[in-house]
């Protein structure tokens, strides 16, 4: 997986900075998070073309952020439990979060993300 970074600011104007790990094969799409250890606040998965996810399998609940080609958020299913499926069909790719990570950076649908590659 390809590390990336990048940053959002919370309710209150504070920078917090996102470690992204972007999925680079259909392997490792398909595989998502499953048998992965919980996100912590500051981690997410990005993934690439890509409208429905599910958690299936998981033993943790996750916030899901669906982004469209422009970087903008469709829509937010915060807390999704485990063996749930989420969809949204203007997204391009989806931000997989620790559950309750998408409020604490307040992120609402119609917000624009930029993603940066760090070069690792």
């Amino acid at each position: 997986m390809l590390k990336q970074t990048m940053s959002s600011e919370d309710m209150a104007g504070r920078a917090l900075p996102l470690e992204l790990r972007r999925t680079e094969t259909m392997l490792e799409r398909m595989r998502g998070l499953l048998g992965r250890p919980p996100l912590r606040h500051g981690q997410a998965l990005l993934i690439d073309g890509c409208n429905m996810v599910h958690t299936v399998g998981m033993g943790y609940a996750i916030d899901v952020v669906f982004v469209d080609r422009a970087g903008v958020i469709q829509r937010v299913c915060p807390a999704v439990a485990p063996w749930r499926a989420r969809s949204c069909l203007r997204a391009r790719r989806v931000i997989e979060l620790a559950a309750g990570e998408a409020t604490r950076r307040g992120w609402q649908r119609g917000m624009r993300l930029a993603f940066a590659a760090d070069g690792s």
